[in-house]
């Protein structure tokens, strides 16, 4: 018995090492990916020069070199780089590529081998193809930055406007405490045409370097010139030893009640009895009381004038009017 176990063991152990070392689906196998073991490096070169580009890898069986802008957005074939580039190229179809008579237009793109293989396919890393005494041009500022004189408390802008023909706008703006767009102080984080200065009372002054970027490279800068940022000093608010405005803690003055006027006296309404007003309400009794009395003699006095004026008047015409009949009298004699 023992020996039946024996064999049957024996039999299982040849039988799993028997087993594809790969997996199955759908009882078809499926092959591994291509599995690479070097990538291709970057190189650099003076211009005409030559460069070779080297990557392995296992569990493939065609290997095709294609050659990528830095910004991936365009890929050629090696086989057609002579045509788009003007370059020569050997060892299409193998491990090893070599480019030669490389044109400074090729400086920034890469170099990738894609490994295709019955499992798949898998590229390597691009290769950076650097060629010397390539420069970027420069930008040009068509708008310069304006100055601003601002009040405490208030916010403005400060934008330039710039255009390229290589490549993207890079920016980066400086503060000065001279009127001069040389030896400021880069500002952290402000990378864009567009900066809000914060706020500092006095002037402080504002220029920004623009630059060209392509392919990894960027160009000399060039400067705006600088501007003023002016800010007023804030408006300064007095305060009592409490800390408290005095403007919200005072008490409001009350307004004068309106006096009415009485043959040029003035009258004043009678104070409500409050507790805190006793103590003058007789004082004020006895001026209106007084007020009262002077103001009623005052209309005896006028009404005695205009009544001894009627009479004078009645008095006189009666005069008159017995002299008229008197010289009628003696006219008729």
């Amino acid at each position: 018995m023992k020996k039946t176990v024996s064999i049957l063991l024996a039999l299982l152990l040849v039988f799993a090492l028997s087993v594809p070392a790969f997996a199955t689906e759908g009882n078809e196998p499926t092959e591994p990916k291509p599995n690479i073991t070097k990538n291709p490096t970057g190189e650099t070169v003076d211009e005409g020069g030559s460069a070779t580009f080297i990557a392995h890898a296992e569990n493939y069986n065609e290997i095709i070199w294609r050659i990528v802008s830095n910004d991936t957005t365009n890929t050629i074939q090696a086989a057609d780089a002579p045509t788009y580039f003007g370059c020569e190229v050997y060892g299409l179809g193998t491990e090893t590529l070599i480019i030669s008579n490389i044109p400074a237009e090729m400086d920034g793109w890469r170099v990738e081998a894609m490994f295709k293989g019955p499992g798949g396919v898998e590229f390597s890393w691009g290769a950076l193809i650097r060629v010397n005494g390539v420069s970027v041009k420069a930008p040009t500022i068509s708008a310069q930055p304006q100055g601003l004189s601002l009040d405490s408390g208030k916010t403005g802008t400060l934008t330039v406007a710039a255009a390229t023909t290589e490549g993207t706008l890079a920016f980066q703006w400086y503060s000065n405490t001279a009127n001069s767009n040389q030896g400021g102080t880069a500002i952290e984080g402000a990378t864009e045409a567009s900066y809000t200065p914060e706020e500092k009372t006095g002037t402080t002054y504002y220029y920004v370097a623009v630059s060209s970027v392509a392919n990894g490279r960027s160009s000399d800068p060039v400067l705006s010139n600088a501007v003023a940022v002016t800010y007023a000093a804030p408006v300064e608010t007095q305060t009592d030893p409490d800390g408290s405005d005095p403007a919200e803690s005072a008490t409001p003055d009350t307004p004068a009640p309106l006096v009415p006027v009485v043959d040029g006296q003035t009258d004043e309404t009678e104070p409500t009895d409050t507790p805190s007003e006793n103590r003058d309400n007789s004082r004020s009794s006895a001026s209106a009381q007084e007020r009262a009395g002077n103001a009623l003699n005052m209309l005896t006095i006028v009404g005695g004038i205009l009544a001894v004026a009627a009479v004078v008047g009645g008095i006189t015409a009666l005069i008159v009017r017995r002299r008229g009949d008197d010289d009628e009298d003696d006219d008729e004699e």
